[in-house]
């Protein structure tokens, strides 16, 4: 019944676990359009950028764990839309 061991022996665990995700997207789509008798020209821009970071921190020691959960997220989208008529 004498067990002290788990007193002294203090085993000290130490888990770390980090996750970097990173996505990176960029779309650009140009569309022209020529007609003549009217001249028309028509310009579509649509921008997306995109920025995905994923991180999972995880510290254990004596037996408290320590969660650290972060999600950043950055969308910018930009939209020109020209036209011109002659």
């Amino acid at each position: 019944m004498a067990r002290g061991d788990k007193d002294v022996n203090i085993r000290i665990r130490t888990i770390v676990f980090e996750f970097t995700m990173f996505q990176f997207t960029i779309s650009e789509f140009t569309m022209f359009q020529f007609t003549i008798a009217k001249f028309t020209v028509f310009e579509f821009t649509v921008f997306e950028f995109t920025v995905f970071e994923f991180t999972v921190f995880e510290f254990t020691v004596f037996g408290f764990t320590v969660f650290e959960f972060t999600v950043f997220e950055f969308i910018v989208y930009r939209f020109v839309v020209r036209r011109a008529y002659c």
